[in-house]
């Protein structure tokens, strides 16, 4: 693939999570109160995948914690691909810590999603699977 092709799809991935992370929730907003600390929410889930929860709480915590992290994995792989001063790792991880923590407070200010340090966690997580999918493919990285 070309650089403008990969160009193209990062475009149509950053809309598609535009929508996921906030469109979806328009004329729905409600300030809930930011989750500061670090794994309770994560804690949470794994105590319902753990326990004998319904169905639906179970469905719940692998889409939370599963999600939060498969979605973020083309961000990882995309920002390097494209942007070389992203390809040490941690540069990688400053910029995907800004742009993700950005993401999570415009979800607070705008009451269109929940602005959690767990969320934050699991989708460095995500950004980190993809960055390491980025640099274990040499034939799209020389390209």
């Amino acid at each position: 693939m070309r650089r403008k092709q990969f160009k193209v799809l990062f475009g149509l991935y950053c809309l598609l999570m535009l929508w996921l992370l906030l469109g979806q929730r328009l004329g729905h907003s409600a300030h809930i109160p930011m989750q500061l600390k670090p794994f309770t929410t994560i804690g949470w889930f794994v105590r319902v995948l753990g326990s004998h929860a319904d169905q639906v709480s179970r469905f719940v915590a692998w889409k939370n914690l599963l999600g939060n992290v498969i979605m973020f994995i083309p961000l990882g792989f995309f920002v390097p691909l494209l942007w070389e001063k992203t390809r040490n790792f941690l540069k990688h991880l400053g910029w995907m810590f800004a742009i993700i923590l950005a993401v999570e407070l415009l979800q607070y200010v705008t009451g269109l999603g929940t602005c959690d340090v767990d969320d934050l966690i699991l989708n460095i997580l995500g950004t980190s699977f993809g960055w390491l999918a980025w640099k274990l493919c040499p034939k799209i990285v020389k390209s």
